[in-house]
């Protein structure tokens, strides 16, 4: 799909590079090591955008159709004549997509330090599922997660066995055991998500 539409983006004159990336702003320490900085991801095509109205877990930057302003990514097909709305549907796949695979990529990177960098700070950069966000974000969102959770990115223990697995592979304990609980458990050997 990204490819037709690519063709009939170049029908209209404009570039269509079906290129997305994504970035984490990390925290260099004295002693080399890093750590996951706190931010508010940003939306790029190659400059910020100065009005975003969605709040992202890392910067994505990519070849976007922009708005007249060029403050915004197109993505209300109201405001274009019908020959026109292929620039929203070149945003929103490019969103459903592209962007969602270069932030999982982005964020799996991060996995071989993340025990050490603090869990709280990796899992804050998966998406929050929340009605109120519009599309095509939460397309984003739902398509980042989906494509998280395909990836060996939950830590678990078993005993002194450590071990990274997907969700599917991970089995989650009843939200009413505790931590004590769950740490007696995975010292006995049985494996359970160990944040």
């Amino acid at each position: 799909l990204l490819l037709r539409l690519n063709g009939e983006m170049l029908d209209l004159g404009e570039k269509a590079l079906p290129w997305v990336g994504a970035a984490v702003r990390l925290d260099f320490r004295d002693d080399g090591s890093y750590a996951i900085a706190r931010q508010q991801g940003k939306v790029f095509c190659t400059f910020p955008l100065p009005d975003q109205s969605v709040l992202l877990p890392c910067h994505i930057n990519g070849c976007f159709d922009l708005d007249p302003s060029r403050r915004h990514i197109s993505t209300d097909a109201e405001l274009y004549a019908e020959a026109d709305r292929v620039r929203v549907a070149w945003n929103r796949e490019l969103l459903k997509h592209a962007a969602p695979q270069a932030a999982a990529m982005a964020i799996a990177a991060l996995v071989p330090d993340a025990a050490a960098n603090g869990m709280s700070r990796f899992f804050s950069l998966w998406p929050a599922l929340d009605k109120r966000t519009r599309a095509p974000w939460q397309g984003f969102n739902e398509s980042l997660l989906r494509r998280l959770s395909e990836r060996p990115l939950i830590r678990t223990r078993a005993g002194s066995n450590e071990q990274w697995q997907t969700l599917a592979e991970t089995p989650l304990p009843p939200s009413l055991w505790g931590e004590d609980l769950l740490e007696a458990l995975r010292d006995d050997g049985l494996r359970f998500p160990d944040p």
